[in-house]
């Protein structure tokens, strides 16, 4: 159940209970809905029946290949071929090595379970945050009076509300500056406002096609 209105998560919206488990409802999911924006997940927050989508899932093999096959039948194939050449190879990594790299690359919400049948949810109520963006890892991490979070070695003077990641042997120094996110790794720096957060997943991909010797 969401608990503010967040726009880093996809949704779920709630439709007609099936049953009860405890305290708990089991209600059909009417349908998945993408990243909102701020407008849209006070919304979604105000009307009671929008979910956060936390991406556990549960089903019988036999359920989710039968859906795959359905929907993403390229897919489909390229499992089957996958386990064909696991049975005929030495490993699974190298069965992997001759196969994933020509799957689709789509996530299982928008292969599958967007358009699935049969698709209900377990409302929940437990502690949980999505760490995929970098927002939310500074939410677990001790801040400094001034807001800043520091892992690694950094230092920070008239400067506020900033999140810095550096590796051992590297010291991220901020002065005058604020809602900065600062990742230092051995073969790239980023800076970013956290107003941008969301698109740190395209500058990533853009960084591998325009410097693949980086990949």
């Amino acid at each position: 159940k969401p608990t503010f209105p967040a726009t880093g998560y996809g949704y779920l919206h709630g439709g007609k209970e099936v049953v009860g488990i405890s305290s708990r409802s089991v209600s059909i999911v009417q349908r998945f809905v993408e990243k909102p924006d701020l407008e849209k997940a006070e919304k979604y927050v105000a009307d009671g029946n929008y979910f956060w989508n936390a991406g556990m899932f549960v089903w019988r093999p036999s359920v989710i290949l039968a859906e795959i096959e359905r929907l993403v039948p390229s897919l489909s194939s390229g499992l089957k071929e996958l386990r064909a050449n696991w049975e005929s190879s030495s490993s699974l990594e190298e069965a992997m090595n001759q196969v994933y790299p020509n799957l689709k690359k789509i996530s299982i919400d928008f292969a599958v379970m967007e358009n699935a049948e049969r698709v209900v949810m377990l409302e929940s109520d437990f502690d949980w945050d999505d760490v995929g963006e970098w927002p939310a890892i500074a939410r677990h991490y001790p801040a400094d009076e001034k807001g800043n979070v520091f892992k690694g070695h950094g230092v920070a003077i008239d400067a506020a509300n900033n999140l810095s990641f550096a590796e051992a042997g590297h010291c991220v120094t901020l002065l005058g500056v604020k809602d900065l996110i600062v990742v230092q790794s051995a073969d790239a720096t980023m800076v970013c406002h956290k107003d941008c957060a969301q698109q740190v997943k395209k500058l990533a991909q853009d960084v591998s096609n325009k410097h693949p010797e980086l990949s």
